[in-house]
């Protein structure tokens, strides 16, 4: 499981919350398409799995681990479309959160 907090209008707080296949999760692919302008803002985590490498930000893998996007001042004062999408250790992939905020 995956939240999506805007706690106020310059940053995004995505946080992993674990879930029943956690085991197997490997790494997770954080988009934020801010609801002002600007193009969609892309991250993802590290793994020993062969996942991306990390850019910015790092949404790990361990539950409570977090990514706090930020962006220029008031970008993210709309309706920001936030998607997360996990990848497992099988090849599959899952969308895990996929919301407005």
């Amino acid at each position: 499981m995956v939240t999506a907090d805007a706690p106020d209008a310059d940053s995004i707080v995505i946080v992993y919350k674990g879930g029943p296949d956690e085991a197997s999760f490997s790494y997770g692919i954080v988009s934020v398409t801010p609801g002002i302008s600007g193009p969609p803002l892309t991250w993802s985590n590290t793994t020993s799995h062969g996942a991306p490498a990390a850019q910015q930000y790092i949404l790990g893998k361990m539950v409570g681990n977090q990514v706090i996007v930020t962006g220029t001042k008031g970008q993210f004062a709309g309706k920001d479309h936030v998607v997360v999408t996990g990848y497992f250790n099988d090849g599959t992939s899952q969308v895990l959160l996929n919301v407005f905020i």
